[in-house]
């Protein structure tokens, strides 16, 4: 009719109401069992026009399954646990607040539980920026607990990462990402540690690496004397290498301004050694200590102290033949000393050299001539025989060699040649009979 489809047959009536009699026991065309939550084999009481008649239970549509459920809490989002039947999810909404696994959720989404986001967490500004300020990030706080034992209880210890605007209102704006901390109840404020965005750190006040407080370290240099070293890519302010070498190389020889270490036999060689300690030259070994020189002296030792001996040597061995000083001289020179004593002293009682023995049968000095001839100017008078012992006095009445004796002789002399069996040989410039012999005031002379 009027070109729609043929409409499915419908029983009528011979009444006045017949034309809507046909759908009076359906609601959208669907019978009233398919809105029951299960099937009913009663009769259905169905109102219509306000007028009761009785009907009875249609058949569930094709296909369709009965919804069951064993009731609900209130604000607990339900969910189909099996094809028809509903049940509590993990979602409680309370009209305000979401909570996930929990009731009670402490913000406007309360998650109990780990979360996988399989995508960007975003974290937005709080706001537009304008010409007069800009907008921080929406912060990201992560909550410790520490318990305070003058309170007793616990104080939230809450640190905070949120980015910040740098530049704002500039050709040139950008963002810092900053780390901010407060406890208990106060609000984070800004701990001084930032990332910019190029990925550079500023580390708060106080910070001992890699600065010494200021957080920055702008250059480093290296500084040794002029003297020893050499220095050079000092200082590094970028990028670079720091050299130090050697001016003169350390080495065990005698080598002008050289550090001094032992070579590979564990010696030293040096010209002159000079020192300023109580003891300048302080020797205990229980071998033989060598100080070798292929100059000059081989020791020089000076002291300005009124009470100090320039060199002093002991020989502590109570056995064999040691020697407190041994002067040895290989020189062919003529004017070659094993030992040389000078005292300069006018007043006092200066000695050059002093030898004392402490055992009975030792010898405080003794002097040997070698077998080269000596021909000093001094000596000429005696033809430069070689001489074991010299003593000579410039001064007038000045004494060469004193020899003195409590009890015993004061002077000794013995000749063990069978060339010459001259012990004592005396002699004198002087016109003097007395003097002329080398004597002078009374003398006795063994066999005369």
């Amino acid at each position: 009719m009027n070109g729609g489809e043929e409409q499915p047959r419908v029983l009528l009536l011979s009444v006045p109401y017949a034309l809507q009699a046909a759908d009076a026991q359906t609601l959208g065309g669907l019978p009233p069992s398919a809105f029951m939550l299960a099937a009913a084999a009663a009769s259905l009481t169905s109102t219509i026009s306000g007028a009761s008649q009785g009907a009875t239970a249609q058949p569930l549509a094709t296909g369709t399954t009965p919804v069951t459920t064993a009731g609900g809490t209130v604000n607990k989002l339900a969910k189909f646990d099996a094809a028809a039947d509903i049940a509590n999810s993990l979602v409680f909404d309370n009209g305000t607040s979401v909570g996930i696994g929990n009731t009670a959720p402490a913000a406007t989404l309360d998650v109990t539980g780990s979360g996988i986001f399989r995508g960007a967490l975003g974290l937005p500004a709080t706001g537009t920026a304008n010409a007069t300020a800009g907008k921080n990030s929406q912060p990201l706080n992560l909550v410790a607990s520490s318990f305070n034992s003058s309170t007793k209880a616990a104080v939230n210890e809450t640190f905070r990462w949120q980015a910040e605007p740098v530049g704002n209102n500039t050709a040139t704006p950008s963002g810092t990402l900053n780390l901010l901390f407060g406890s208990g109840t106060a609000a984070p404020t800004e701990t001084g540690l930032k990332l910019s965005n190029k990925g550079l750190f500023t580390f708060a006040s106080g910070q001992t690496f890699p600065g010494s407080g200021k957080g920055t370290v702008t250059s480093v240099a290296l500084a040794a004397p002029a003297s020893d070293f050499k220095v050079s890519g000092s200082p590094v302010t970028g990028a670079g290498t720091l050299n130090l070498a050697w001016t003169v190389a350390p080495t065990g020889s005698n080598i002008a301004n050289a550090i001094v270490k032992r070579d590979g036999s564990g010696n030293i060689a040096a010209n002159t050694v000079t020192a300023t300690t109580v003891n300048a030259f302080d020797v205990n070994v229980s071998d033989t200590a060598i100080v070798t020189s292929t100059n000059f002296n081989a020791i020089v030792a000076t002291s300005s102290s009124v009470s100090a001996t320039t060199v002093s040597a002991f020989a502590s061995a109570t056995s064999g033949p040691a020697r407190g000083v041994e002067g040895q001289t290989n020189s062919n020179d003529p004017g070659a000393m094993g030992v040389l004593g000078v005292a300069n002293a006018t007043s006092g009682n200066p000695q050059g050299v002093n030898g004392v023995s402490l055992s009975p049968s030792g010898l405080g000095v003794v002097g040997q001539g070698g077998s080269n001839s000596f021909s000093g100017s001094a000596m000429n008078r005696i033809n430069s025989f070689p001489i074991g012992t010299v003593g000579d006095s410039s001064l007038f009445e000045g004494t060469g060699v004193l020899a003195t004796a409590d009890d015993g002789y004061g002077l000794y002399a013995a000749n063990n040649s069978n060339a010459f069996t001259t012990a004592v040989l005396l002699s004198s410039g002087s016109s003097d009979p007395m003097d002329a012999l080398g004597l002078h005031g009374s003398v006795l002379i063994d066999g005369f």
